[in-house]
């Protein structure tokens, strides 16, 4: 009861307030709710439409959250911890100071077990599985089987970061050294390189199609976003403001990729060009995210003073949707479709986001 009620509450006054249309776009509250109401609910009966699920993660319990809110399918692993992927089909489930992981299917069933004391990271369908050492050094590359394929494992000095396209199965991952990879689902490298002066990468995004790489890099001073083109073997830099850590990426199949650059969204092509920047409130260090779904961009992020904030805007530039959430340390939004599901720390805001004509 102690988050439900904020939750419910924060749910009627977005329901009140937060229907807007501009431009020819709608931007409306689909359903709220709190991840512990969520998470205690059983599975509801009904055919799923596993096509636009979400998954909701909070040890030790998994559920896939059906468009309207319902729980579709619900594990739970008491004194595990455990990494679900983005699909919502497989989970792979492992100790705080363990020597095994164990590869499920969301129904519980379980396909593999072997011994590793590594950290797993899974692709969006699970067909490629990165495993991270103990001391950051390498990744070995799997299948969902189980298998070590491809080029068998990348390495560098402390890997900082990985990430995984949004709705396939390549991988990419960052090291303090400067050197990155992006990675397809047979587990081949599809390109490698060094960041100018071989400065630490930050942050990285993959496009769905691998064609094209984001790397946020920098010292302890300035900072650098660049595009690579994997089929041209070509990339072009951008300089940036310093970020101390981390700052959310988005690269699309096309090349254009999207940092929030503190103050500022920028949005720049394949060559690096810029097409748009848009002023926003300055944000702090911390978990945030940028996706698209071909039409929008979703933007979440904590804010200077304690609060996060959502911005969606249109493909071309416009903002359509910009707001302050008080009550959330955090903010983190991912698109399906139509429905953009933001998760705060505690509650769960759903929103379609659409033109008219979609109706």
């Amino acid at each position: 009861m102690k988050y439900l009620i904020p939750g419910f509450i924060a749910g009627l006054v977005l329901n009140l307030f937060l229907t807007t249309r501009t431009a020819g776009t709608e931007i409306i509250p689909a359903w709220t709710d709190t991840i512990a109401h969520l998470l205690k609910a059983g599975p509801s009966p009904g055919k799923s439409d596993r096509g636009v699920s979400f998954i909701i993660k909070k040890d030790p319990a998994i559920a896939v959250v059906s468009p309207n809110g319902t729980v579709e399918s619900f594990q739970k692993h008491e004194g595990l911890f455990s990494e679900v992927n983005r699909s919502g089909l497989y989970y792979i489930t492992f100790q705080k100071v363990g020597k095994e992981l164990e590869f499920f299917n969301i129904s519980g069933e379980r396909f593999w077990k072997t011994s590793s004391r590594e950290y797993p990271y899974l692709s969006f369908n699970g067909k490629l599985i990165f495993l991270l050492n103990g001391d950051h050094s390498k990744i070995r590359v799997f299948d969902l089987h189980g298998n070590n394929i491809g080029v068998k494992e990348i390495s560098g000095r402390l890997c900082t970061c990985i990430a995984f396209s949004r709705t396939t199965d390549i991988g990419a991952a960052g090291f303090a050294d400067g050197t990155y990879y992006s990675v397809n689902a047979e587990g081949q490298v599809i390109t490698t390189g060094r960041t100018p002066d071989n400065t630490v990468v930050k942050s990285l995004a993959v496009s769905d199609s691998g064609l094209f790489l984001a790397v946020h890099y920098g010292s302890d001073k300035d900072d650098g976003l660049r595009v690579v083109d994997s089929v041209e073997k070509e990339s072009a830099d951008v300089p940036l403001g310093f970020h101390a850590a981390k700052a959310p990426l988005f690269v699309s199949n096309s090349g254009e990729a999207m940092i929030l650059d503190r103050n500022r969204i920028l949005l720049v092509d394949s060559g690096g060009k810029e097409e748009f920047v848009i002023s926003v409130q300055p944000a702090r260090e911390g978990q945030a995210s940028i996706d698209c779904n071909g039409e929008y961009y979703a933007v979440a992020y904590p804010g200077e003073k304690g609060d996060a904030r959502l911005i969606i805007l249109r493909k071309d530039g416009p903002v359509l949707f910009s707001r302050q959430y008080l009550n959330e340390p955090y903010l983190v939004a991912e698109f399906r479709q139509a429905l953009l599901l933001v998760k705060g720390a505690e509650n769960l805001y759903c929103y379609t986001v659409r033109t008219p004509e979609d109706q």
